[in-house]
């Protein structure tokens, strides 16, 4: 079972998608949503992602795949339940072979991102979170993106947590999206999904990337 810091005193299902740039290199990115009336089981959890493939496939061909080439592909999604106050999941799920590729031409390094900042309406860092979607496949404008991608990241984001929003568990509860980063006991849910137009890295996918090639250049004596 997966293993993560926790000082949050609610039960809470953190959700997992990505898949793979370039075949070799793997993304994720991860939502958290409270429990708070039901455990669920890694069965109830299974059949949750199983309605949530459809949704994630409806999202990443109107605007996840939309930012990427076709050598970028989601492929998997995830699901663990912590306990209030555990470090380690009690029920887990997936689901793999989702195979869902990019739709664009574009060549930025694999490590460009398009961060989506959840925003909460209260502040300080621990009341918000960011998705770094992989965005390999856009073209730049004056070195941004348009409004309109830009516009249409957004909408549609907030659009697919409205959908995860609707997905029950077990038929007892209905998930809240919440800040990853949240560390209280009362957690507030996302209200506002914010896109800007600048392109970010994800760094710990750049420390992965190999160079196709490499060449030293001796220095004359």
């Amino acid at each position: 079972m997966a293993t993560v810091p926790n000082r949050r005193q609610y039960g809470r299902v953190v959700l997992s998608y990505g898949g793979t740039i370039r075949t070799g290199q793997g993304w994720s990115c991860t939502l958290t949503s409270s429990t708070a009336f039901h455990v669920p089981t890694a069965a109830q959890l299974k059949d949750m992602l199983d309605t949530m493939t459809g949704i994630f496939v409806s999202w990443w061909g109107g605007s996840g795949g939309q930012l990427n080439s076709a050598d970028v592909v989601l492929d998997d999604l995830k699901a663990y339940f912590y306990p209030a106050g555990a470090t380690s999941a009690t029920a887990q799920a997936e689901v793999t072979g989702i195979a869902a590729a990019g739709a664009k031409t574009g060549t930025m390094p694999t490590q460009v991102s398009l961060v989506h900042t959840l925003l909460t309406g209260l502040p300080g860092r621990h009341r918000r979170g960011r998705n770094y979607v992989p965005a390999t496949g856009v073209s730049l404008t004056n070195h941004q993106l348009t409004d309109a991608l830009t516009n249409t990241s957004a909408n549609t984001f907030a659009s697919l947590l409205e959908s995860l929003n609707g997905t029950a568990i077990g038929d007892t509860f209905w998930l809240t999206s919440v800040s990853a980063n949240l560390a209280e006991a009362a957690p507030p849910t996302v209200i506002q999904v914010r896109v800007d137009s600048e392109a970010d890295i994800q760094r710990r996918r750049a420390d992965k990337v190999a160079a196709d090639f490499v060449h030293a250049a001796t220095v004359p004596a």
